[in-house]
């Protein structure tokens, strides 16, 4: 596919290539070195570009080089951090529009969104657990043996999630305590 769009020489290859390559190596710990050296070395690829060629590949990459603080991988921030500091001293313009842009679109919604992963609220969220005293179903300890702080700890976690459209309507006021 990437012979659809340059040949190995072009700088689209090259940065397009540097991309795959940070998408070929695995999301380890023990592979953490070689994919934060291929995002520094497409940041270093992407500074190199003069600023007046390749506008609309330096956003796209741009927006890969962003995309990698959305993956929960904490040993890629740094590495990517410094790669989109060094991008926006030479294209500060074209990054913090890509981030703006980013940020106005987190702030407009309304709920939690995930596109890309067809997220929907589980049904275990929807469902209001129903609680019959200070027993808990399906529980066959005996009533001494329980925390009591665990039950509460439970009734606060379900009301919680029960009004999670309205958190003002939470009803927390049980107090757990530490004993």
């Amino acid at each position: 596919m990437l012979s659809a769009f340059a040949t190995e020489s072009t700088t689209p290859f090259k940065v397009w290539h540097a991309c795959l390559t940070i998408e070929a190596s695995d999301m380890t710990l023990q592979n953490v070195r070689e994919r934060t050296a291929n995002i520094g070395k497409l940041g270093r690829l992407l500074e190199g570009i003069p600023t007046s060629e390749e506008k609309q590949l330096v956003e796209d990459a741009t927006r890969y080089l962003i995309s990698q603080l959305k993956v929960n991988f904490r040993p890629l921030y740094p590495d990517t951090i410094a790669a989109l500091a060094g991008l926006g001293s030479s294209r500060g313009e074209t990054l913090w529009g890509i981030i703006w842009d980013q940020l106005q679109k987190t702030i407009a919604s309304e709920t939690a969104v995930a596109v890309d992963l067809d997220w929907e609220e589980p049904e275990w969220t929807k469902v209001t657990p129903v609680h019959s005293g200070d027993s808990d179903e399906g529980d066959e300890e005996d009533k001494e043996s329980r925390c009591p702080n665990l039950v509460k700890g439970r009734r606060a976690l379900s009301s919680a999630w029960a009004s999670s459209a309205n958190p003002a309507s939470a009803d927390l006021s049980e107090e757990i305590q530490v004993s």
